[in-house]
């Protein structure tokens, strides 16, 4: 029975009249599913009962054994690698990028007067006038350590929104250039020849390592010593070269992932989506509250960490503004000005 039947059976669910439908479920499955790239998983599932014949997951309760190359692969070892690091990168992201994803200010708006996080907080809890405002942490937990004013959290994700705008990345020729340039430096080909290259060397120094190991016993007793040291050696670069390996799987996972925040940036200047963190984080490194009507919007090409703008708090206040505006959404009370700045790398 072919492979590839064998992995898709009772994998999807039909419909009455005979449509398959296929779930996320499903595809994250067939995904994970090493018989695709030609191994196997030996005792998956144990009998755990003889005269039952009862079988369940074997979470432990037995040895497992990994079959490479156990039979021919439909799809290539390094396409079904690159997607199980994709999918481990992403499950560590999720949470907290769903979060982001919802409250794309969250962790990015600082106070002027002491520097300390924003922190999202309701305004008139379950009243009419009820809204979520941004308030200095010192200023929330005692009102006399800092004097900043909350500032309202949808006017600022409006001002925000409008300063992308405003900074003429909504072009489409500018957006069409930005994708070009793009898939230019995405060209994973040069990462994948390194990694072919590596793989030759680790394959190498496994073979050197099994040839010292295979010496000639004799050999061994007369030079003890020598062949330690060669075995060390040898282990430590290979252990340095899957490193290495490592991280340029890491870079291609990188490369993939920069792509889709790119093509979201791309929807979002072109009005399809809504604001997210991503695309904030593409523009804004982090937004200085003044008060709560004013703030300044930070690019740089260079990570801001909380420590970093901190300390920097007063040479970002002294900075000129490259543009400023006061904008108001339909419908609000609140309007903002906002000025963007422009933080250099060292």
């Amino acid at each position: 029975m072919p492979i590839c039947y064998l992995c898709l059976t009772n994998l999807h669910l039909s419909g009455g009249r005979g449509e398959v439908f296929w779930r996320p479920a499903t595809i994250s499955t067939i995904l994970q599913n090493e018989k695709y790239c030609g191994d196997a998983i030996l005792q998956k599932r144990i009998t755990i009962d003889y005269l039952t014949h009862k079988s369940v997951k074997n979470d432990g309760h037995a040895p497992k054994y990994y079959i490479m190359n156990n039979h021919p692969a439909i799809i290539h070892r390094k396409k079904f690698e690159l997607v199980q690091e994709l999918k481990k990168k992403r499950s560590k992201k999720q949470s907290i990028s769903n979060y982001g994803n919802k409250y794309p200010l969250s962790g990015l708006v600082f106070c002027s007067h002491c520097g300390k996080v924003m922190n999202r907080h309701y305004y008139n809890y379950r009243k009419k006038n009820q809204r979520v405002v941004l308030s200095c942490k010192n200023r929330y937990k005692d009102a006399g350590k800092c004097d900043n004013k909350p500032i309202d959290n949808d006017a600022l994700e409006f001002a925000v929104i409008e300063s992308i705008k405003h900074l003429n990345l909504e072009q489409p020729k500018l957006i069409e250039d930005t994708l070009e340039l793009v898939k230019s430096s995405l060209d994973t080909s040069h990462v994948q020849q390194e990694m072919t290259q590596l793989q030759k060397q680790i394959n190498s120094v496994e073979k050197d390592i099994k040839d010292i190991i295979s010496v000639n016993v004799s050999s061994m007793k007369e030079n003890t010593d020598f062949y330690k040291d060669m075995y060390k050696e040898k282990k430590q670069l290979l252990l340095d070269l899957k490193v290495t390996m490592q991280k340029k799987k890491n870079a291609l996972v990188d490369l993939h992932l920069h792509e889709e925040r790119i093509q979201q940036m791309s929807s979002f200047l072109e009005g399809y989506t809504a604001l997210n963190k991503n695309i904030l984080l593409g523009v804004y490194k982090a937004i200085i509250a003044l008060n709560q009507n004013e703030v300044i919007l930070v690019m740089s090409d260079k990570q801001l960490s909380k420590q970093v703008i901190t300390d920097n708090l007063e040479s970002i206040l002294a900075l000129s503004p490259i543009e400023s505006k006061t904008v108001k959404n339909e419908g609000s009370k609140h309007a903002i000005t906002y000025h963007v700045v422009e933080l250099k790398g060292d």
